[in-house]
Parts: C-alpha cells; sequence; structure tokens
C-alpha cells in the first residue's frame, strides 16, 4: 500500500483576499487539515494523540504557488509522508484542479512530541507498513528563511489573540501565515514562495516583535518574544 491521501475541498470566499487571490493562511490551513485527515486514516491522528498525550507539531514548512483557483472551486489535495528520519517526519502536499491544474506545493517537517515534558520521540516506526513515495513534488530547491534580528529592521508588533489559540495552547501554525501576509507588500495573487521556521511557541496576549527586510522580490520577516526568535519566514513575490 503506498502511504498517499487524497481529498476534494471546496475553496469558500474567505480564503481568498480582495484581488482574488488565495491566501497563505488558506494554504497552510487546507495542509493541516489533510494531514490530520491522513494520520486519522492511518490510526496515528486525534484519537492515538490524545490517548498518548502525544502532539504532532510542525517545525518548518514551505509552500509553492503556481496558479490561482477561484472562489468556490472544488480541488483535490493531495498529501503523502516520506520514510521518517529519527524523529523528524517529513510530508508534501499538492493542491489541484479537477482537470489536473496544480494550484500550490508545499513541505513541512513534523514531530511527535511527548506533551509530559515536551520531548521529541523517535518516529521511525510509526506509520503502519506501507510504501513510501520516493520521489519529491519539488523542482525548485527548498530553503530556510534568513533570520533578520536586528535593531536596523524593526518593522511592527504582533499580539498573539485567542483565535490565534489551538488545543495545544499555543498559536497555530498557520496562523503565522496571516502575520507574514500582513507584514508584507504584497498581494495575494503576487506570491510566489513562503516558508515558515518555527522554533518556539508563542501564546495568548504575548507580543511578538516583528523584524522585516527586502532583499529584491523576497521579504525575509522574524518574530521575536523577550530577546528569544520565535520564527523566522519569508514571502517571495513573482
Amino acid at each position: 500500500m503506498e502511504l498517499v491521501f487524497e481529498k476534494k475541498f471546496t475553496l469558500t470566499n474567505g480564503m481568498f483576499d480582495e484581488y482574488y487571490g488565495i491566501k497563505p493562511y488558506a494554504i497552510l490551513d487546507i495542509f493541516q487539515r489533510v494531514a490530520g485527515d491522513h494520520a486519522d486514516l492511518l490510526e496515528i491522528g486525534h484519537n492515538y494523540c490524545t490517548e498518548n498525550n502525544y502532539a504532532w507539531i510542525i517545525v518548518r514548512q514551505e509552500v509553492y504557488i503556481y496558479d490561482t483557483p477561484v472562489p468556490m472551486e472544488t480541488v483535490i489535495v493531495k498529501t503523502f509522508p516520506h520514510e521518517p528520519s529519527r524523529v523528524e517526519c517529513k510530508r508534501e502536499y499538492e493542491i489541484r484542479s479537477l482537470t489536473g491544474t496544480i494550484y500550490a506545493k508545499g513541505c513541512a517537517s513534523w514531530v511527535l512530541v511527548d506533551l509530559n515534558g515536551f520531548k521529541m520521540l523517535k518516529s521511525t516506526n510509526i506509520y503502519p507498513e506501507g510504501e513510501f513515495v520516493e520521489s519529491t513534488l519539488f523542482k525548485e530547491k527548498l530553503v530556510k528563511p534568513t533570520n533578520v534580528y536586528s535593531e536596523e529592521n524593526v518593522f511592527s508588533k504582533y499580539t498573539v489573540v485567542k483565535s490565534d489559540i489551538d488545543i495545544y495552547h499555543h498559536m497555530n501554525n498557520a496562523k503565522y501565515a496571516e502575520v507574514l501576509f500582513n507584514n508584507c507588500d504584497y498581494k495575494a495573487v503576487e506570491i510566489k514562495r513562503f516558508a515558515v521556521n518555527y522554533l518556539r511557541q508563542s501564546k495568548e496576549r504575548q507580543t511578538i516583535d516583528i523584524y522585516k527586510k527586502v532583499e529584491n522580490n523576497i521579504t525575509y520577516i522574524t518574530g521575536v518574544i523577550d530577546n528569544e526568535v520565535i520564527f523566522t519566514s519569508l514571502v517571495e513575490r513573482n
């Protein structure tokens, strides 16, 4: 059995900005939901985590956008995991039209965490028996965002609100995409690529200091709380 999962989604109006580009948050939210559905099917999802006091946490992810869907369009979302390393589980995603047009691709690195002490667990045997996909969806080279935490790059602040918080009492990974989008000067339809490297948790009422640097067509954004870097990220324009 090949460990590949597909599901149809209808893209609602709220997933798009005023220029009819799909928002980065919407893409990450779809990826997160389909990953959760696949994990449930493999019996390593919500119930498994609840019973063992575990959590799947994303440590980094990157998305490429190739084309623009339209509001209320039904799309197919595909996901599959690669064979895990010692603690890291890489998973890839694809959003395509019913006729095969590729809208977006993504890659995320997940870790399984024991919430008793927040310790990362070995994941080499976490998946049921099956055939891992060895090839990658990406022709592009995936890179980690540059840290631009420096006094000359001070830009804005963001206070974490309760609607950002998920069941693990921290800001949900997809919500960081809203911080990126709101602090770059691009319309959603102009975005070619975005990436986030998650380093520490942020919680309700904490204030994130936003540092920003623009180089050519790439905006680098770093979030800091109490002089500790919480995330690094980038948004690239077409």
